[in-house]
């Protein structure tokens, strides 16, 4: 049996942008700073 290698990805303006509202709130409100977001834009 082997392992998962856990993925890395990085998520830009463009990622961000294209995601639906609703999966911003539930997986960044509160998860990341908002200084963070604003940089990735």
């Amino acid at each position: 049996m082997s392992k998962e290698e856990p993925m890395e990805w990085t998520l830009d303006g463009v990622d961000l942008a294209s995601l639906p509202k609703v999966s911003l709130h539930d997986h960044l409100d509160g998860g990341i700073r908002p200084e963070t977001i604003l940089e990735m834009l």
